[in-house]
């Protein structure tokens, strides 16, 4: 009796949910014991959930999600450290970005003119010097992308980035300030980078080098990832004549909810660009531009595709 009871015992888990690194943002019930991930009490004290202590913004309890999509975006940055926060506001952005009709045009389809960030929006990035908010142009962009999430995630982990950016990008190198392979394989949540990247056009030629973070996270039992990115120093052209003043990203991407073979991005950004003298609609419209061929040439290559840039093209930056 007791060889059988140690048996039946040994079947069953033993583990706690949130022992591993991981566990409580996998979508998996590790302990086995009916609730996962932040649902379970075990997780209580994880860094991805209530209560943790690792996030600076663990401790300072966030305003309510805002209704409207524009104020979702500018809290989601905002908050970007809080996990709640990171998670309540997926939960309220999901069924607003399902509203955008995605067979529209994409110039069709944009959003434009939403709520800039503030200083209290920008508060965990670095601001270039003598840049004020009130010049931002804002835009927004929905897209159902046919790559599944964690292919998506295998090309957020690739060094050479060039690949998954728009044609006017000819290079784009990726350093990974925390653990790639861990991130990759959702053994941990969060992956810091920096970047240095080279866009060349009839306009413009220039460097800029960009910092991006990332979270893993779980809603509705759905793998999510969440961007946030800046530049921390204004972009000067070759010629001196052309600047990226501000550039703050948010990216995101959700497991579809209906064909998991799918997933649903948003991309936005505020900006402030000053490009051969070119008014404010010809920049938002070239920057609209530059995402959407960006979430096309990205699909295009993470389905097998062609590159639709060199690879090995390696300038030299002076």
């Amino acid at each position: 009796m007791y060889l059988v009871f140690a048996l039946l015992v040994g079947c069953g888990s033993s583990d706690r949910e949130g022992d591993d690194a991981g566990e409580c943002t996998d979508g998996a019930d590790n302990d086995q014991d009916g609730d996962f991930d932040c649902d379970d009490d075990d997780c209580e004290a994880s860094p991805d959930c209530e209560g943790g202590d690792d996030d600076d913004d663990d401790d300072v309890v966030a305003p309510p999600v805002p209704d409207e999509f524009g104020d979702l975006l500018v809290y989601l940055y905002t908050w970007f450290d809080n996990p709640t926060a990171r998670r309540d506001a997926i939960a309220a952005l999901e069924p607003l970005m399902l509203a955008f009709d995605v067979t529209q045009d994409f110039d069709d389809r944009a959003y434009r003119d939403g709520a800039l960030l503030d200083a209290t929006a920008t508060a965990a990035v670095t601001v270039p010097d003598g840049v004020d908010a009130m010049d931002q142009q804002m835009v927004g962009l929905v897209y159902n992308s046919p790559v599944d999430l964690e292919t998506h995630v295998s090309g957020m982990v690739d060094p050479n980035q060039v690949c998954l950016e728009s044609d006017s990008v000819k290079y784009h190198n990726r350093t990974f300030v925390s653990d790639a392979s861990c991130f990759a394989n959702a053994g941990c949540n969060e992956l810091a980078t920096t970047a240095e990247s080279r866009r060349e056009t009839a306009l413009e030629k220039i460097w800029s080098d960009p910092v991006v973070d990332f979270y893993r996270l779980q809603h509705d039992g759905r793998s999510v990832v969440v961007a946030r990115g800046h530049l921390p120093e204004v972009a000067v052209d070759d010629n001196n004549q052309n600047e990226r003043l501000q550039d703050f990203e948010l990216s995101i991407w959700i497991e579809s909810s209906t064909d998991p073979s799918e997933t649903l991005r948003m991309t936005a950004h505020w900006f402030e660009l000053n490009i051969g003298g070119v008014g404010d609609d010809f920049a938002l419209d070239l920057l609209l531009t530059g995402i959407e061929d960006r979430f096309l040439v990205s699909d295009d290559f993470l389905e097998g595709g062609v590159c639709a840039n060199d690879r090995a093209y390696d300038p030299v930056r002076e």
